[in-house]
């Protein structure tokens, strides 16, 4: 039968316990001599790979579970719970974990002040993250979808962590569980659950998925442009690929948008769309210069404003996380004329309001 941990403190180790006299036939087990080859006894409750150790305080009969190993396993303390012991073959050590983080903070009255970020996010250092939960694991089984919580900043915060995603070292393995053999070949990967209430602050570099998965280049139709493509994917889209927290280290510019210009019937629509196929973005909007234009006052002004509104209102929402928008305007030299090239008249003050 399952029962509730003792205390907090068994809680947070990531651990199940067992009565002695049931954790001793466990390991009497000729299976598990054959099973397991580790000093440590790794049991299976349903697809999960668990350590268990005995401990006095629990019921014989009884394994003791937190509350994320219930929430995690789907079960209640009124439950069955079925424990095997664990036919461990491939310790399967992992080169990637990612974790979805949420925290619950609690008044203890000790510990260092907290730190805030300017929107009223709570801010946590990566690698300390990253170094309790190897603690956590170190030498021990982690699995896909696995649910456990430890303290931080003596009591003052809990995280609360899922493991959505195990990469092996062995691309091959199709194991849903693995070891963490050392920090040092392991790359825990955190994110806020709600990046409004924490921020996770990180120096990695990882790439952001400028581009669609699988592309391929040669399927867009566009023959004889090579340079072309090339000039554009360097200057507007190659700083886009990393974090902003790198482009403001190293006070890099984004290149805002480009100017394809040229005789009629060059590939200049054509290539501009093609390369809104290849984007990992919303559907690009595509906008006929001319048709930004209206007849009534202000109308002209307010679709400009309406075609930028999705992109500030994600920016104000995600911050740094927003995702790119592409915004087309074909026969752009129809809005974009001199100013106060149209003789004085309301037309002109249309135009220049628009441009500015």
């Amino acid at each position: 039968m399952p029962c509730a941990t003792p205390s907090n403190q068994y809680a947070f180790t990531g651990l199940i316990y067992l009565h002695p006299a049931d954790f001793e036939t466990l390991r009497a087990s000729s299976k598990y001599k054959v099973a397991n080859k580790a000093a440590d006894l790794l049991v299976q409750i349903g697809r999960f790979i668990l350590k268990a150790e005995a401990l006095e305080l629990i019921q014989q009969g009884h394994v003791a579970l937190s509350a994320f190993h219930r929430e995690m396993l789907q079960i209640s303390k009124l439950d069955q719970v079925y424990l095997t012991i664990a036919n461990i073959t491939d310790a399967n050590p992992l080169g990637e974990i990612e974790v979805k983080i949420e925290h619950k903070r609690y008044d203890t009255g000790q510990g260092a002040p907290l730190e805030f970020d300017d929107k009223g996010a709570l801010k946590l250092d990566e690698e300390l993250i990253s170094q309790h939960i190897y603690d956590l694991f170190k030498k021990n089984m982690v699995n896909a979808g696995q649910k456990f919580a430890f303290p931080m900043f003596d009591g003052q915060v809990v995280l609360i962590c899922l493991v959505q995603k195990i990469t092996p070292i062995n691309m091959k393995s199709k194991l849903t569980y693995g070891m963490l053999e050392s920090l040092d070949a392991v790359d825990v990967v955190c994110t806020a659950k709600n990046k409004a209430q924490l921020a996770i602050q990180t120096t990695r570099a990882n790439e952001k998925q400028v581009f669609k998965k699988n592309m391929n280049f040669q399927e867009l139709g566009i023959g004889g442009l090579d340079a072309e493509f090339n000039e554009i994917f360097r200057r507007a889209f190659n700083s886009r690929r990393f974090p902003q927290s790198m482009i403001d280290k190293y006070g890099i510019k984004h290149v805002k948008g480009m100017l394809l210009h040229g005789p009629p019937g060059t590939g200049k629509t054509l290539i501009a769309k093609k390369i809104a196929d290849a984007l990992n973005c919303e559907k690009p909007k595509v906008v006929n210069g001319p048709e930004i234009f209206d007849k009534y006052v202000g109308e002209a002004e307010k679709k400009i404003r309406e075609l930028f509104e999705p992109a500030v209102q994600e920016m104000q929402e995600k911050g740094d996380e927003s995702g790119l928008h592409v915004i087309i305007f074909d026969e752009i030299d129809a809005l974009c004329r001199t100013r106060s090239s149209g003789g004085g008249g309301a037309g002109s003050e249309v135009g220049d309001k628009v441009v500015n």
